[in-house]
């Protein structure tokens, strides 16, 4: 949840999930991997950074009630 709350800020990085949540860079990655998996955020390459984004077009209408959810909290 704190991860997406930070995303719905702005587009971040995982040095800078990780420095907000004050993790590991392993536990980050593997809870944006789910994260991604599941269809709530996406991936953008910029170089040799990789920035994370909420997806803006979930498949999944569950996960457009999430995040509408988050909105108003």
């Amino acid at each position: 949840m704190r991860i997406l709350k930070a995303l719905q800020v702005r587009m971040l990085c995982v040095c800078e999930i990780r420095s907000l949540l004050g993790l590991a860079n392993s536990t980050v990655s593997q809870h944006l991997s789910i994260l991604k998996d599941a269809g709530f955020i996406i991936e953008e390459k910029d170089g040799k950074w990789v920035n994370y984004m909420i997806n803006q077009r979930p498949g999944d209408p569950r996960i457009v009630s999430i995040l509408s959810t988050l909105d108003s909290g």
